[in-house]
C-alpha cells in the first residue's frame, strides 16, 4: 500500500511542474489571478462544477476499491469519464476555440490527459487480480491533471 500512495504523490508532484509551465509560471505555485478564466453561462458552470464533485466521489472510489481489490466497482466509478464516456461541453469549446493556446491546452489536459487517464484506470480495473500498484500509478496521473487544469482554467 505505501508503495501505491507513493505513485499518487509522485503523479501529484510531477503535474506541479506541468501546470506551472502551462500557466507561464515559474514555479509551481499558482500566482493569484493567473487563472485563465474560461467565460461560459451560468448553467455550463454549475454542470461542470457537478461534473467535477462526481470525479472527486469517482477518485476516492478508485482509491477505497483498489485496495479492496474491487475491479468491478472502479469500472463503474470511472465509466463516466472516460474518453467514451464522456459527453463533454461544446460551449467551452466554442469560447475557447477563440483562444488557440489556451484551447489547445485544455485539450491536452482534458481528453489526452484526464479521459485518457480514466479509460487507462477502467482498463486495469477488468483484470483478476487487480494489478494496485498500477491502478495507484495511473490515479497519481490522473490527480496531477486534475491539478494542472484547475492550475491553469477557473470557471468566473
Amino acid at each position: 500500500m505505501k508503495k501505491g500512495l507513493l505513485w499518487v504523490m509522485l503523479g501529484i508532484a510531477g503535474s506541479l511542474g506541468c501546470a506551472g509551465a502551462m500557466n507561464g509560471l515559474s514555479s509551481p505555485a499558482v500566482a493569484q489571478g493567473s487563472r485563465f478564466v474560461i467565460e461560459v453561462p451560468p448553467e455550463t458552470q454549475k454542470e461542470v462544477k457537478e461534473e467535477m464533485v462526481s470525479m472527486l466521489a469517482a477518485l476516492q472510489t478508485i482509491v477505497s476499491k483498489t485496495l479492496e481489490g474491487d475491479g468491478q466497482a472502479i469500472q463503474a466509478a470511472v465509466e463516466p469519464f472516460t474518453a467514451t464516456g464522456t459527453h463533454g461541453h461544446p460551449e467551452i469549446a466554442m469560447f475557447l476555440s477563440q483562444h488557440p493556446e489556451q484551447f489547445s491546452a485544455w485539450r491536452q489536459l482534458g481528453r489526452d490527459g484526464m479521459h485518457a487517464t480514466f479509460s487507462r484506470i477502467e482498463r486495469l480495473a477488468e483484470s483478476q487480480p487487480l494489478d494496485k500498484e498500477a491502478v495507484f500509478k495511473e490515479t497519481g496521473t490522473l490527480l496531477g491533471y486534475c491539478y494542472g487544469c484547475h492550475a491553469t482554467f477557473t470557471l468566473p
